[in-house]
């Protein structure tokens, strides 16, 4: 059979992906760099702008501080009665090159009266008094206010309330220094001003767009004494920066504008696209030659598995590369001579599960009838193997007066442990028909056919009790196994853990593991109202999906209705119960439980 081709060959569509996919997936980086460089550019300017604004609103603050210092210790050497500065204040004013004035105002009532005056050659005209009494007025309130001279460039006003007991006096002190006012104006990425919260802009460029307006809504009136916040002049976005001096109700304002902030990312995505497109063409060179190589051996492998298909698996496919394609060519060949032998397996196995399920119909006949009335005995019990065939048997049988129960557990669980078990079965049904035999006698007998038949090498736990209605005893034999519970009549309404009486008066070793093993028995009352509850360590060992076990706890707890309901309803609640708890869990080893109950009646 030949392959026909139907629409696109792997050929173009491997250079449709060598293609679409590279567009895809470089063009998903270019745009997820972008965005996460421009965020991160972002970043950066908002932190700079917030930074620079903090770092010069800390110089602001520390050069105020040391020209307050100065208004203090010039201050300090003014004799009002006098109205000179001492010899100390003159040398003080006149050796610092920066201060420029030292002015005593009072208020005479009217106006601010000057009261004492010294300068460095400097006057003030109409404009610069009427600032000085701006700042004065605002000081009077204030308690202090700094201010800039619009007459002499470089210089600033320091404005200081001073109360002497009743009588309170303005200080100014006039300083000219470079520095102060190096720190506001138009740098290489950023603008900085300073602005006071009534008057507005006091150093910085003169720009006609609305920031008085932004800072009045969003920093003045603002509980934090720095921050950063994007406003937009002009249609133009900027990144806005702003750090409180902390004296003279002065904030330091950073601007920068966002545009330029980012111009480095749309360089960076120009780059990106010119480099992505010499990517796409090297990548499309290369898939016209790599899908002439690449498609040629897999239609060979196309041809072989069509060859397959018609039910030829001697076809092989030759290939001298030893790339992932002559891999693949390889497997192929593994894989035709693999099927071939797995048919042939399969053909095997489902002989062999044939010939299993064949040995469970059998198995399931070495087992009683689930329920039993035997004279005023009562029984029933279930077992269910972990596999196909089990490890668990139990079995009753009567003799006059007598009801024998028995019950065992092979090693592990299985076809072998199933072989053991058709082994007991055999062997008990001879014993049972031997007169007055005891549960130690038939035991003894088991054990050493079992070990006959196993030859030591797999062994089996196993309980025989044997009740007698007419005496109304019990005699019984442990080889090991798990011992059941007795329930006397006496308990009525729900049964405590106490009340479950373990019939461990006697044990012996397992059967099989020694042929000269004794076995000893126990005899003990056996009334009216008395319960058994035979089980094997199974139904404790279930698991749960989490891997809980369900152990002998939730066991007892759910034959808590034992003596309101029959043995039967009993076991099958029990069963519901453990189901409920495993769910869908797989068995681990085999689970059986017998209830005998003495009814005290002929039941059958």
């Amino acid at each position: 059979m030949k392959l026909k081709l139907s629409g696109l060959s792997i050929k173009n569509k491997i250079l449709i992906v060598l293609s679409s996919l590279p567009i895809l997936a470089i063009g998903f980086i270019v745009a997820m760099a972008t965005n996460v460089f421009k965020d991160d550019k972002l970043a950066y300017v908002y932190d700079s702008a917030l930074s620079s604004a903090r770092g010069k609103s800390s110089s602001v603050n520390s050069q105020i501080d040391g020209f307050i210092q100065s208004l203090k210790a010039i201050n300090a050497n003014y004799v009002p009665k006098s109205r000179k500065l001492t010899l100390n204040g003159e040398s003080y004013f006149n050796s610092e090159s920066s201060l420029k004035a030292f002015m005593i105002y009072h208020w005479n009532g009217e106006q601010f009266a000057e009261s004492f005056k010294v300068t460095k050659e400097m006057d003030f005209n109409s404009d610069e008094q009427s600032l000085l009494n701006q700042l004065m007025q605002e000081t009077w309130y204030s308690g202090f206010a700094v201010g800039i001279s619009k007459q002499h460039p470089m210089h600033l006003y320091l404005v200081a309330k001073v109360e002497d007991g009743s009588k309170t006096t303005l200080t100014i002190l006039t300083v000219e220094n470079e520095n102060f006012f190096s720190l506001f104006g138009h740098g290489s990425a950023e603008e900085t001003y300073l602005f006071h919260s009534n008057r507005g802009r006091i150093l910085g460029p003169d720009r006609n767009i609305a920031l008085l307006d932004f800072l009045q809504k969003n920093v003045f009136q603002s509980d934090f004494a720095e921050g950063t916040k994007e406003a937009i002049f002009d249609k133009e976005a900027y990144l806005t920066s702003f750090s409180k001096v902390g004296k003279a109700d002065l904030y330091v304002i950073s601007l920068v504008n966002r545009d330029q902030a980012l111009i480095a990312v749309r360089t960076m995505t120009r780059r990106s696209l010119i480099f992505t497109g010499l990517i796409l063409c090297i990548l499309i060179v290369i898939g016209v030659f790599a899908s002439n190589g690449l498609t040629s051996a897999l239609r060979n492998l196309a041809d072989a598995t069509a060859q397959v298909m018609d039910g030829d698996f001697s076809v092989r496919v030759e290939n001298k590369n030893e790339d992932e394609i002559g891999i693949l060519a390889k497997s192929f060949n593994k894989m035709t001579e693999e099927v071939s032998r797995l048919m042939d397996k399969t053909a095997e196995n489902a002989r062999m599960e044939a010939e299993l399920q064949t040995a469970h119909t059998v198995q399931d006949t070495l087992f009683p009838r689930s329920d039993a009335h035997i004279g005023p005995i009562s029984i029933y019990g279930r077992s269910v193997p972990a596999t196909e065939c089990g490890g668990d048997w139990w079995h009753y049988s009567d003799k006059g007066s007598k009801v024998f129960v028995w019950i065992g557990d092979a090693t592990g669980h299985g076809v072998p442990a199933a072989l053991l078990t058709s082994a007991a079965r055999a062997v008990a049904s001879v014993i049972e028909d031997i007169e007055n035999v005891t549960p130690s006698q038939a035991l003894s007998m088991l054990n050493k056919a079992i070990f006959s038949t196993s030859k030591g090498e797999m062994m089996m736990t196993f309980f025989l009790a044997c009740i007698d209605f007419e005496k109304n005893t019990m005699t019984y034999c442990n080889g090991s196994h798990d011992p059941p519970f007795f329930l006397s009549h006496e308990i009525t309404g729900q049964p405590k853990r106490t009340d479950y009486l373990p019939l461990m008066d006697v044990n012996s070793p397992r059967l099989g593991e020694n042929p000269a093993s004794e076995y000893k028995d126990f005899e003990m009352k056996f009334e009216k109202g008395d319960r058994l509850i035979f089980y094997t360590d199974g139904i404790v060992d279930v698991k749960s999906p989490d891997g809980c076990l369900f152990g002998e706890r939730r066991f007892l707890k759910a034959l808590s209705k034992i003596t309101e309901k029959r043995v039967s309803e009993t076991v099958d609640s029990v069963f519901e119960n453990f189901n409920d708890f495993r769910q869908e869990t797989p068995l681990d080893d085999d689970v059986t439980l017998v209830l005998v109950e003495y009814l005290g009646e002929q039941a059958a």
